[in-house]
């Protein structure tokens, strides 16, 4: 992929692998959320569910997968 800014930046996004792309995006969303204000865009049905997701998996209650995992997963059962 080459973005075109001055001079062009040539990111071989394709040659990452899936957890590098996922470093990647997070990456790119605090860099993005850094010029933000806060939370205040942020609904507040929102931050509920993130907090009972929070609790969820403080208490074991969550099955956890590496996204790699994930992605096999979801694949197999799209047709």
């Amino acid at each position: 992929m080459i973005l075109s800014s001055n001079p062009p930046i040539d990111l071989p996004i394709e040659k990452l692998t899936s957890a590098q792309k996922w470093e990647l995006f997070q990456t790119l969303l605090i860099e993005l959320d850094a010029g933000t204000e806060g939370q205040e865009d942020i609904p507040a049905w929102h931050l509920n569910v993130l907090a009972e997701r929070d609790e969820l998996y403080a208490a074991g209650k969550v099955e956890v997968m590496e996204l790699d995992d994930f992605l096999k997963e979801a694949r197999n059962i799209m047709p």
